[in-house]
């Protein structure tokens, strides 16, 4: 349970501006950390809060130090939505920075809408007087004519630093003050009229240029270094947060793999590659061949985005039409759930003709859901609230993680979960020879069958179920809501004990063969998450119960998880629903005999387990190891052998492949299949061969190839029916206690 929040100090917002060099973050500094520091880089944005006792009232002062170069003008309106007061910073001995100072009013009045705004006039560097080039009649005078007090300062002699930030605040508090005053005084009707245009200002990040994100989208890419980018991204959320705002409207955007809310957008490059040679009217040549060409290359590093903005650049000229946050994610929400394809050309080319070719090119990002930003989605949540990689990694949902965290000041102590709500499953270590006996001291250890399936978990709670995949993914349509519905949870009626009205069980989706009573795996063509009538179904192999009606168990030991589970499923049905089967070692040897008698069932290894092991959302480092045989290299041995054949998975991709040796001229003898062990791109390469050189199976059989009972889809005699296609595989071969073979691929 997270703890209620103590009530904080008052919080006052304040924003510096001014030219660049003029010494807004020489004061900053000052005032912090009573430090004059004279040579730094140019600051893009930097963020500071501190403590203070103004005036015997314990407060908050949030500073932001906004960019005073014009390479970040494009941004500052984003950062003076959030200020309550404002200190404008010249320089004494630069007049060309006094003059800007008039920009920069205009520009805050305009974006705050309100000439009455707290506001100081500094004139900064006092100490140079022999070089003043601004008088102080002449600044007076600006300062009266806008009706804002004027104070000179010095960072480097401390001289008034403290005075203009603290009547900067007093000005904020007296404001907030009047503000409370006249809402608690008003009539009904004036009351709900102020509501309404305080939930609107709230809620302004809907209506937060898309430029402006694209703007700082371009900063974050350019800016080099993890640390700079996560800062510079830390001082953007900062500047767009407001304890009462939502920005769950701009952070999925920013992140638009973590959205949930969204469904898949279904469009490819080669989707947008040739809606966008629709849309230029590109005739065959150089500039089509670019955008085509591109498609082929998302894989290999190519920056499909980058590739998009070269072309468009040469022939659109659009200015952009102004689309706001609130336009784009409606744009992409009639994507998203769209039901057929009809009108989506249409759809698409009317939003991009609407924007300029850099908007565009971010647009896309956001779609492929890739923006290739350098910087981490987990990098992310933690800029907007220190425990936000934490709390997704509870329930991958990330509106809520906006709202539960919106006050970055509330830490949250202990993460729950919730039903219904999809969390990040806890992971195994790889344990090898390298770390055997670290990893297994002889003691007492809990030892499980590794199941080749798709890890999943389950929510009950009264007779209704979701289901979600390791990724976070809803899988309820398809297994079914309730009782009545679905291919898999009309069979789950009476397993579960009637004492148990809320429930959420961790374990592994297997496909289960109706007609031979045993488990399919990963490799085969059927997809668990997606089967219909067959003579396969889902089984769910469950290994651990994280919430039993009120009781949150994820801080209990495995040992008492285990001895719940025994009590929620009273019922087990084989090939439905079954409890993972366990052995309890005592002992090193013990683990590497349940290893063997795995590898002599040819299953693919066992997961070991700390009795006393807490669960731990999205974490891989707190008990929980596999151990497969491949993993060790003193019983592995490499071989060379040829590729003869492959069989399609669930997603039309290769992903087992038949391997062979030569017996004499022209004549090959299949070993076996192998279907783990391979990166993605050695699986791309490997797709490639086959599918250029190979032939389905079916339509011509080749007697050099001499396959067992099981046969491939594709074998790999060359399309010209003339010769064997010899793609060598570095593959190994595991040899168990009892000599037993199982083949792998490297």
């Amino acid at each position: 349970m997270s703890k209620k929040p103590t009530a904080q100090p008052a919080l006052h917002k304040v924003i510096m501006v001014g030219s660049g060099g003029v010494g807004k973050s020489a004061l900053t500094l000052q005032f912090m950390y009573d430090e004059f520091v004279e040579d730094y880089e140019p600051t893009k944005a930097d963020s500071y809060r501190k403590k203070i006792l103004l005036d015997g009232e314990d407060v908050q002062i949030d500073i932001l130090d906004t960019a005073g170069q014009e390479d970040y003008a494009a941004i500052r309106d984003n950062y003076f939505r959030s200020g309550e007061g404002f200190l404008c910073i010249f320089s004494i001995t630069e007049d060309e920075s006094f003059q800007a100072t008039q920009e920069f009013r205009e520009q805050i009045l305009r974006v705050k809408n309100d000439e009455n705004i707290p506001f100081l006039l500094v004139g900064n560097k006092s100490d140079l007087e022999d070089r003043r080039k601004v008088s102080f009649q002449e600044a007076s005078d600006r300062a009266k004519q806008w009706g804002v007090p004027y104070v000179e300062t010095s960072a480097k002699t401390r001289e008034h630093v403290d005075k203009v930030f603290y009547d900067l605040m007093r000005e904020i508090r007296a404001r907030k003050m009047e503000e409370n005053k006249t809402n608690n005084g008003r009539g009904k009707d004036k009351s709900k009229k102020k509501k309404l245009k305080g939930t609107l200002s709230n809620n302004w990040s809907f209506m937060m240029n898309f430029g402006i994100l694209c703007d700082f989208f371009d900063n974050v890419r350019h800016t080099k270094g993890t640390s700079e980018k996560t800062k510079l991204t830390k001082t953007f959320i900062s500047a767009l947060r407001d304890q009462q705002q939502d920005l769950f409207p701009v952070l999925r955007l920013i992140i638009p793999k973590l959205d949930r809310d969204r469904p898949s957008y279904r469009i490819k490059e080669s989707k947008i590659s040739k809606l966008l040679i629709k849309m230029l009217g590109l005739p065959h040549g150089n500039d089509q061949n670019v955008l085509l060409k591109a498609i082929t290359g998302t894989s290999s590093g190519v920056d499909f985005g980058d590739v998009v903005y070269s072309v468009l650049k040469k022939y659109v000229i659009n200015k952009d039409a102004g689309l706001t946050i609130q336009n784009i994610n409606t744009y992409l929400d009639q994507i998203a759930h769209r039901k057929t394809d009809n009108g989506l050309d249409d759809l698409v080319l009317n939003i991009f003709r609407k924007l300029s070719p850099r908007n565009i090119k971010w647009l896309i990002q956001i779609i492929l859901k890739d923006l290739k930003l350098g910087i981490s989605d987990n990098h992310v949540l933690n800029c907007y609230h220190d425990d936000g990689a934490d709390f997704y990694a509870t329930n991958s949902n990330l509106k809520r993680m906006c709202e539960v965290l919106r006050n970055p000041q509330v830490k949250m102590h202990e993460l729950e979960i919730n039903i219904f709500e999809p969390f990040r499953p806890m992971l195994s270590k790889r344990c090898d020879a390298s770390n055997f006996k670290k990893c297994f001291p002889d003691s007492k250890f809990i030892v499980e069958n590794k199941f080749d399936g798709e890890r999943f978990q389950l929510h009950m709670e009264d007779g209704k179920f979701k289901y979600f995949s390791r990724n976070g993914f809803d899988f309820t349509d398809s297994y079914g809501a309730t009782f009545d519905e679905g291919i898999f949870t009309p069979l789950l009626k009476n397993v579960f004990d009637s004492a148990t009205k809320r429930v959420i069980l961790d374990g592994e989706m297997m496909l289960w063969n109706k007609k031979t009573k045993c488990f399919g795996s990963k490799g085969m063509k059927l997809d668990v998450k997606k089967l219909g009538e067959g003579k396969y179904q889902p089984c769910f192999c469950v290994f651990d119960v994280l919430l039993h009606n009120e009781r949150v168990l994820t801080n209990h030991p495995l040992q008492k998880r285990l001895q719940v589970l025994k009590n929620v499923i009273k019922n087990p049905v084989a090939g439905t629903i079954v409890v993972s089967a366990y052995t309890e070692s005592q002992s090193r040897q013990d683990i590497v005999d349940a290893l063997n008698s795995s590898i002599d069932k040819n299953e693919e290894g066992i997961v070991v387990k700390d009795p006393k092991s807490v669960y731990k959302c999205s974490d891989r480092n707190s008990g929980w190891f596999k151990v497969k045989m491949e993993y060790f290299d003193d019983v592995v041995h490499d071989l060379d052998v040829i590729m003869m054949g492959g069989c399609y998975g669930a997603n039309n991709k290769i992903n087992s492949f038949f391997v062979g040796v030569s017996s004499g001229r022209d004549t090959y003898f299949s070993l076996g299949k192998i279907h783990s062990g391979l990166n993605d791109e050695q699986l791309d390469m490997l797709n490639d061969k086959l599918k250029t050189h190979g032939i389905d199976f079916k339509q011509f059989s080749s007697k050099s190839m001499n396959f067992g009972k099981d046969t491939p889809d594709l074998d790999g005699i060359d399309k010209n029916h003339k010769r064997q296609r010899q793609v060598s595989v570095h593959a190994q071969v595991s040899k168990s206690a009892n000599n037993q073979r199982r083949q792998t691929c490297r």
